[in-house]
């Protein structure tokens, strides 16, 4: 058995901390979920929320994982940049409707 790449495992941890950060904001108020597609999901139950979150991106690292074995360097650049790209919208979203 492969071991998962730090990179993927980064990127997993950065997706784990929006799920658990936007419940416990949202279960005290603070905070309301941004993308219309997970509110409504929300409306079926944290359950469903959690469920629905982890298949956003489970998926991409289960590929990802699998693309490493032929093209390492590459994976690891797409790892990478996915992790940004997803701390950027993150610190956007959660700026501009916190903030402004």
């Amino acid at each position: 058995m492969r071991h998962v790449s730090s990179d993927t495992k980064t990127l997993v941890a950065v997706c784990l901390a929006d799920l658990v950060t936007t419940l416990y904001f949202m279960s005290c108020g603070a905070a309301d979920e941004a993308n219309p597609v997970m509110a409504g999901v929300l409306s079926y139950g944290v359950w469903a929320f959690i469920s629905v979150k982890l298949l956003s991106f489970v998926p991409f690292v289960i590929f990802i994982e699998i693309y490493r074995r032929s093209e390492p360097e590459r994976a690891k650049s797409i790892t990478k940049l996915v992790t940004v790209l997803y701390l950027l919208i993150y610190i956007y979203v959660t700026v501009s409707r916190n903030f402004y």
